[in-house]
């Protein structure tokens, strides 16, 4: 994807920038709401591995034979999440940048059913803000998105999902809308704290 003029991103100090200013990050909007804790070099490196392998995968350019085995089952475990989940690629490692709320992130994939388009997001380990992380991508997506899913990946292969959708029709799918809703706050409040000097970027 290419971005606006002014509108930057640098993977090295994982800084987004619209028109030349620098906006937090979806993951530091809902980390400096609700808390979290840094992961160690080497979880924090697997991830990154794990991301750049499944990324790879989505564009058909994944050399199996070569991948790295610590990470080879998670890999693994999102294969047959798209095995059992039908969808088509839309764009991977799509950066979204919300120049009217000024923050910005990056989504792992956009795909799309039967039902239309969503956000995917891999995750190690689902915890309870991740809704809040797939809704940030939703809220400044260009178009209209109703659905996300967040999708923990395990070494033995296996996986589990976290559906959301603005209007769930079930307790096992969570409400999209207020997700966005709760996000939209904690950005609000991410602005406040820096208004007052209580966080820095």
């Amino acid at each position: 994807m290419t971005l606006a003029p002014g509108n930057t991103f640098d993977p090295r100090t994982h800084t987004y920038r619209i028109d030349g200013r620098a906006v937090p990050s979806v993951t530091q909007i809902v980390r400096g709401c609700c808390g979290g804790h840094d992961a160690d070099p080497w979880y924090m490196e697997r991830g990154t591995m794990v991301h750049e392998a499944v990324a790879l995968m989505l564009r058909d350019d994944l050399d199996w034979d070569s991948l790295d085995s610590r990470i080879f089952g998670r890999v693994r475990a999102i294969q047959s999440f798209l095995t059992d989940h039908p969808c088509a690629v839309v764009s991977v490692e799509r950066q979204l940048l919300d120049e009217e709320r000024m923050y910005a992130g990056t989504a792992d994939a956009v795909l799309k059913d039967a039902n239309g388009p969503f956000i995917a997001d891999w995750k190690g380990t689902i915890e309870p803000t991740a809704e809040l992380q797939v809704a940030g991508y939703c809220a400044a997506f260009p178009e209209f998105i109703d659905r996300a899913v967040v999708v923990e990946c395990r070494d033995d292969g296996t996986y589990r999902c976290a559906w959301g959708a603005r209007k769930p029709r079930t307790k096992q799918v969570f409400d999209l809308g207020r997700a966005e809703r709760v996000f939209l706050a904690c950005l609000s409040l991410h602005g406040w704290k820096k208004q007052k000097g209580l966080v820095i970027g």
